[in-house]
């Protein structure tokens, strides 16, 4: 009394505890029935999985064209790929391992939603740059550009969950998470299959059809770029304590020290090891094996040596192994489909 009036009545207290549990309902319901964290709208939810989506398959639609790149453009012999391939993927998880605390650090800073869809415009250009090659060198060093930005999209995509979702309904979120994933898989594969094919591309040789695919591929990474930094929240990671921008030795050593304590941690990491390593290896040699048997074949329906293939007959068995792959591809993604769900 003889104080300052209270800004709110008790009326609009109960009006504006309402107005925020109706709100919270909608977001519930609206969303597989996940709760959501203040600020955070059904429009993020949708953008967020549809970031999931592409992830997958624009790393699935990365690895499964490199076969066409490097017979088409590079022309390395089919016996010399897989080694060529495989120490491309090597030096690209290298550098996404050396980046990876920068990227930490950066969406702390800035947020998740910049370095989401950054992900996706450093895949973009290396979908661009891949075609454009002189060689060898340069093909590992546009391949690194292309992983680093698919995994850094990846990386965001498992952080956001525990920015958007609360504690008790993360199971859901996870799991919704990975349906999208299978989905981007499957759907992914399926577009590679048909961009390279000549019934659909309308291409006369292999290089036409690559260049087709990847500007195509280019094209879809930069849409969702565009996307992704429209429709995400701009939440950032304020619960820190050691500051922001976050440091990355106190980070990783924090972890380290964690990870002595505690089994399960351990066995986490190494389960992540494994799974992300057959992940990897499952998608580039399922491809290139294909490929591999595809020219073998024909070389041998012609009566001629591999090596003795016209470069057109090359380019056909190419196209015709990576079909072949990408049908295995989305076999594997349906799988995947059935275990989130």
């Amino acid at each position: 009394k003889g104080g300052p009036k209270n800004r709110f009545s008790p009326l609009c207290l109960v009006s504006l505890e309402s107005t925020m549990e109706v709100q919270s309902m909608f977001n519930c319901c609206c969303c597989c029935r996940m709760q959501l964290n203040p600020g955070v709208t059904k429009r993020h939810m949708v953008a967020f999985y549809f970031g999931c989506f592409m992830v997958l398959g624009v790393a699935v639609a990365c690895t499964a064209l490199q076969p066409l790149l490097m017979t088409s453009f590079l022309n390395i012999d089919s016996q010399e790929q897989g080694e060529v391939g495989a120490t491309a993927k090597t030096l690209g998880e290298i550098a996404t391992i050396l980046s990876i605390g920068l990227t930490g650090c950066l969406s702390d800073k800035i947020g998740r939603r910049i370095v989401f869809a950054g992900g996706f415009l450093f895949a973009a250009i290396g979908f661009v740059t891949l075609p454009l090659s002189p060689g060898i060198p340069f093909f590992y060093l546009f391949t690194m550009l292309n992983v680093v930005g698919t995994n850094t999209a990846a990386s965001m995509m498992i952080t956001i969950p525990g920015d958007y979702v609360t504690n008790e309904n993360r199971g859901i979120a996870n799991g919704t998470l990975v349906i999208m994933n299978a989905l981007g898989a499957i759907i992914f594969a399926f577009v590679v299959k048909a961009l390279v094919g000549s019934s659909v591309s309308g291409a006369a040789d292999g290089r036409s059809k690559g260049w087709l695919a990847y500007l195509s591929m280019a094209s879809i990474a930069a849409v969702a770029a565009l996307l992704l930094s429209i429709g995400l929240s701009n939440k950032r990671n304020t619960d820190n304590h050691y500051g922001t921008p976050r440091q990355i030795t106190p980070t990783f050593r924090e972890v380290m020290r964690a990870a002595s304590r505690n089994m399960g941690v351990i066995l986490s990491c190494l389960v992540a090891s494994i799974a992300r390593a057959d992940g990897q290896i499952t998608a580039l040699f399922i491809n290139q094996s294909c490929v591999s048997f595809m020219i073998q074949k024909t070389a041998s329906e012609h009566g001629v040596s591999p090596e003795d293939l016209s470069k057109a007959m090359r380019d056909e068995a190419t196209s015709q192994g990576i079909s072949r792959g990408q049908t295995c591809t989305g076999v594997v993604g349906i799988s995947g489909l059935l275990a989130g769900a």
